[in-house]
């Protein structure tokens, strides 16, 4: 049988991160980076560190929409980096689940993709909040919001931000899981009042900024204080912190747009300066990886 390749974008957190866990609200956006999986007849190597990710993709597909009783083999390219908060795993299993489909000609709803992916998720990081399956599968720039009664989502309108020059910074690859760092947030959360209080303010910065966009309007500033926030939830090591310090003596913003990391790299920093040149220079000189992006791409 032919080979099936289909696509996904990733996605970044404008606002939001770890406090969408608990119920707050977050502001989340496709990119323009996208990532690819060939689906194939063949075993799946059984050395590789995705073999797990890609039997769970197998398995939730066969209970879920069709029993996949042959060997099939996924292959995964593109320019998404992998493992940096950009919502990879949601991308690959959204990316996987449409070759599926494809290879046993199903159609498949964005709803539908959405449940498989948020089961895909849980496989991955125990308790994710549905934010970045939601990203994936719907496209473009979305207000979320996880409640009591389930998700409650809408589409952010905005001119604005997808032409607003976006950079993507690696600080490093954390050496902490996704699921590990929600897990311990998800921990302070229930057992400490400040921690709680913080959660509240990143809320109440969140709405700000969607009431900004909503106008069609938006002020870098948010950014900065945005990534104060998130270094007092303890989330960002001392690399990531430092380059956001040069990126604002440099008359720019940064904030880490992922889960985080604290033993080393925290994932990638979404910066934005209002001289694109700057912010270019600066990158070249400290020889940091990096990926110009736009917003609400799908």
């Amino acid at each position: 049988m032919s080979t099936q390749l289909s696509t996904s974008s990733g996605k970044v957190i404008l606002s939001g991160e770890q406090s969408a866990v608990v119920g707050e609200v977050a502001i989340v956006s496709s990119i323009s980076l996208k990532i690819s999986v060939e689906v194939q007849t063949g075993a799946l190597d059984p050395n590789s560190p995705f073999t797990p990710f890609f039997e769970n993709i197998v398995a939730v597909f066969s209970t879920q929409v069709q029993p996949v009783t042959e060997a099939l083999s996924f292959s995964v390219t593109g320019e998404l980096p992998i493992g940096s908060g950009l919502g990879s795993s949601a991308a690959i299993a959204h990316a996987s689940f449409k070759g599926l489909a494809q290879r046993y000609q199903l159609s498949l709803t964005v709803p539908q993709l959405f449940e498989l992916v948020q089961l895909s998720e849980q496989f991955a990081h125990g308790s994710p909040s549905g934010m970045d399956a939601l990203a994936v599968t719907t496209g473009g720039l979305l207000k979320f919001q996880r409640t009591p009664q389930g998700l409650s989502w809408q589409p952010v309108v905005s001119t604005q931000l997808p032409e607003l020059p976006f950079y993507l910074i690696q600080s490093g690859i954390p050496v902490e899981s996704t699921k590990e760092m929600v897990a311990a947030v998800l921990q302070r959360h229930a057992n400490d009042a400040d921690t709680q209080a913080l959660m509240k303010e990143v809320g109440a910065l969140t709405a700000h900024i969607l009431e900004q966009v909503s106008q069609n309007s938006f002020e870098a500033s948010m950014i900065k204080e945005n990534q104060r926030l998130l270094e007092r939830m303890g989330i960002v090591g001392k690399k990531a912190q430092a380059m956001v310090k040069q990126i604002e003596a440099a008359g720019g913003v940064a904030k880490v747009t992922g889960a985080g990391g604290v033993g080393d790299g925290s994932g990638m920093l979404l910066a934005l300066h209002s001289d694109q040149d700057v912010l270019h220079q600066l990158i070249q000189t400290q020889n940091w990886e990096s990926y110009p992006i736009r917003l609400g791409m799908e």
